[in-house]
Formats: structure tokens, C-alpha cells, sequence
């Protein structure tokens, strides 16, 4: 965290209030620029200029955290595991507080609150810190439904289900894995481990679907050096989540998909690992002539007042042509409000892809549109600027509506005829 960015906005830059295992550890992490008065409603402490990490036991401390500035321990009355209360920090000029519940509405044991900029945000005290990898390549996306195989890949996916053999595969317990293949059950501080992807040497995929590509959704294959290095980071780290082993459920699916739809493409990629690394929102929100969120379902609750919805809104008031593609199957609430924003609203079969299109970026992700997908699970995806990718996954979408009336109106003006010739039969 770099809060030389941030010290000109805030003097709270940190708050670990109720750390795994004992409170002890508790601390928060600040900045004084002159003289301050740090108090918690019921107790106060004096600072000078300066960084501080004030905790309660400074020993317990070191065992988890490193500390910020001088390392202080506070008096015996101060306490930072309150529950809806509030720290405050004052200098000569400014005032900061944080309101426990209401400027991030998650109240958990390991939660850690910090500055991101102007707002506050959150991460648990395990989850790891993998940053956005840039980079210029060459790949392959191709739509689903097609048949698609990774042997030989190590393969990460919620569930299991595919006709083919990984060289090592990581699921989620909480899903299922078909029998007769060796999986290895990742549960730890993520919802759920939720992410997609396969690596083999430099090669990489990512996909949105868990390697059975029967619905509508996306591969992106391409080669790497760099991106391929840092999932293999990723493996090793996430490794520490191995749990004990679960039954399997089920046969390999057999059928057969077709090839699907490609396009070759060069362009500028980020890989993006949530929820360390996580500019979705942010995409979002930048949109200023077109966006489309093509997702199976979406859900509005977050943590504060600048989630999804707020990011569409702010698209659309950029001036974006905003459209939501939605699985026709989903009759959630959330389509109904969209409409009533003046948002464009479809609805396909059988979609499970992810996918974003901002003007002439795309992203293709794991994560589903929601807090879990967005904040809380383990996800994998894909950003690339690319306008021709733009518009083939546009295509797409528009096509889909195409071909539903290329087939409904030779159908209607067939039927039309039939009418027409019973109603003037001689």
C-alpha cells in the first residue's frame, strides 16, 4: 500500500481491529502531519508529525503484521474492536474518521479496512497481494459451445465434469469433481475458489466456463512468459489452501460441441487476479461510448455506496450506451431495476460467460457479477484492448438477435400466406 499517495487526503490509512486469533494483535495504522489527537469515543492518545502503527500488544503484533512509522502500544482503555462505533484522528486542519459498519458494511474477524484513495476498502489479513501483469501478446479467443481440450495443463476450476486429463487440477470443495481423476480441494480465506485457468510452460488459458463448453462463453489462449510466471506464483501460493480430500460425483460429460467461433488478435493484455488486483469497477465506470456486461446473473449488494450499480450509472451518465446481457433463465430483480434506469436489458439462452466490453477494451473473467464475484472468491481474468475483439463479441450478442428473426418472420409471413389463401379460397 502506498500511502504517500494518499497522506494529502487522510490521516486514518489502516485499521486491523479484530485480527485472527487473539486482539492483541489489533492496530491502526496513521498519519500526522503536525500535532494530533487520536481517540476511539472513549479514550484519546497525543501523536507528533508523523507515521504511526499504534497497537495493543506490540509483541503480538510483530508475530503477524509489519508495522508503519514508529511502533507504539495504546493505553489500556483504547479499543479498536468496536462495533458501530467509531476512530477518529484530528490535526490542526483536517478531521478523519471511520464509522465501523457504515463506510465499509462488513464486520468480520481478520477484516483489515484501508485507504484506497479517497474511499475506504477491505481485505481479509490472509489473502495474498498479486499485482496486474501488462504485457503485449498474441492470443486466440474463441465463443463457446465448442470442444475444446487442455491436456497435459495444470487446470483450475470450481467444478470438473470434462473428458480430459490435467497434469494437476485444483477445484473447490464446496463444488464437484468427476470420478476417475486426481483433484486436489482448495479451501481457505475466499468464498469460494472460483477462477478458471489452465498452464502449460508459457502457454496459458483463461476461460469463463469449467471446461465443459456446452453454453455460450469464452477461451482465451495465448503465450506469455511473464503472465504464465506469475500463475505459477499464484499455484504455489494458493497451494497453502490444499484441504482434505472429497468424494467424487459423476462421469465425464461425452458430448460433442462444434468448433465454436475465433479470432486471432494482438493487442495489449492485463491479467488481472482477484481480489487482489481488481479494476472491474473501474472499467466499468470509464465507459464513455459503449458498454455492455454480458453476465448469467447480477447481483447490487456491496459494501458501501460505490458498487456495481454505481458504476453502470456512472457509464451511462459518461454518455455510454449501456446493455446488459442476462441468461434467459434468470428472473432476478436486478434486471427490472436496470430497466427502470434506462439501461438496455437483453436476455440469451444458455449464457455463461463473463464478459465486459468498454468502448474497445473486453474483458473476459471467472467472476460473476456480484460481491462474491467481484470482492470475496478467487478469480481469474483477462483484459485486452482490442477493438476488433470488441466488436467480434459483439457481433455476437447482435447476432444472436438476428438469427432469432431471420428465423421468426419467414415463419410469420409463411403463416401469413396459409391465412391469406384460406381466407380468399375461391
Amino acid at each position: 500500500m502506498n500511502f504517500l499517495l494518499i497522506i494529502s487526503l487522510a490521516l486514518l490509512l489502516e485499521i486491523c481491529p479484530n485480527p485472527y486469533g487473539s486482539d492483541d494483535a489489533e492496530y491502526l495504522k496513521v498519519y500526522c502531519p503536525d500535532s494530533c489527537i487520536l481517540s476511539d469515543g472513549e479514550a484519546s492518545l497525543m501523536l507528533e508529525d508523523g507515521f504511526y502503527t499504534i497497537t495493543k500488544n506490540s509483541s503480538a503484533f510483530l508475530e503477524k503484521f509489519e508495522p508503519l512509522g514508529q511502533l507504539i502500544e495504546s493505553p489500556k482503555n483504547f479499543i479498536l474492536s468496536n462495533n458501530g462505533e467509531e476512530i477518529c484522528m484530528s490535526s490542526k486542519e483536517l478531521r478523519d474518521c471511520f464509522y465501523y459498519g457504515k463506510d465499509i458494511r462488513i464486520l468480520d474477524s481478520g477484516v483489515v479496512y484501508y485507504r484506497r484513495g479517497e474511499k475506504w476498502d477491505f481485505r481479509y489479513e490472509d489473502w495474498s497481494n498479486f499485482e496486474c501483469v501488462s504485457e503485449h501478446l498474441k492470443g486466440r479467443l474463441i465463443i463457446t459451445p465448442a470442444d475444446f481440450k487442455a491436456e497435459g495443463f495444470k487446470i483450475f476450476s470450481y467444478s470438473f465434469f470434462a473428458n480430459f486429463e490435467p497434469e494437476e487440477l485444483f477445484v473447490d470443495p464446496k463444488a464437484g469433481v468427476r470420478c476417475g481423476v486426481n483433484a486436489t480441494f482448495l479451501s481457505g480465506p475466499y468464498r469460494h475458489f472460483h477462477y478458471k485457468f489452465g498452464i502449460r510452460g508459457e502457454m496459458v488459458i483463461i476461460t469463463t466456463e469449467n471446461w465443459v463448453f456446452s453454453k455460450k462463453g469464452y477461451i482465451v489462449q495465448f503465450e506469455s512468459q511473464k503472465m504464465a510466471e506469475t500463475l505459477s506464483d499464484l499455484i504455489e501460493h494458493d497451494r497453502r489452501f490444499a484441504s482434505e480430500a472429497k468424494s467424487c460425483s459423476g462421469k465425464a460429460v461425452e458430448k460433442r460441441f462444434g468448433e465454436g467461433k475465433s479470432i486471432e488478435f494482438e493487442a495489449n493484455a492485463t491479467l488481472i487476479i482477484l481480489p487482489d488486483c481488481n479494476p472491474i469497477l473501474e472499467l466499468i465506470q470509464s465507459a464513455n461510448k459503449r458498454l455492455y456486461i454480458i453476465a448469467p446473473y447480477m447481483g447490487f449488494d456491496w459494501f458501501d455506496d460505490r458498487g456495481l450499480l454505481h458504476a453502470i450509472r456512472s457509464a451511462k451518465e459518461n454518455g455510454a450506451k449501456v446493455t446488459v446481457v442476462l441468461s434467459e433463465e434468470y428472473s432476478g430483480e436486478e434486471a427490472e431495476i436496470l430497466k427502470k434506469e434506462g439501461i438496455e436489458v437483453k436476455k440469451i439462452p444458455a449464457l455463461h460467460g463473463k464478459a465486459i466490453v468498454a468502448d474497445d477494451k473486453v474483458l473476459i473473467t471467472s467472476a460473476n457479477m456480484n460481491k462474491y464475484g467481484l470482492k470475496l472468491n478467487r478469480e481469474i481474468g483477462i483484459l485486452i484492448e482490442s477493438p476488433e475483439v470488441a466488436e467480434f463479441i459483439l457481433k455476437d450478442i447482435e447476432g444472436r438477435r438476428f438469427e432469432f428473426w431471420a428465423i421468426l418472420v419467414p415463419f410469420a409471413l409463411f403463416a401469413l400466406a396459409i391465412y391469406l389463401l384460406w381466407k380468399f379460397r375461391p
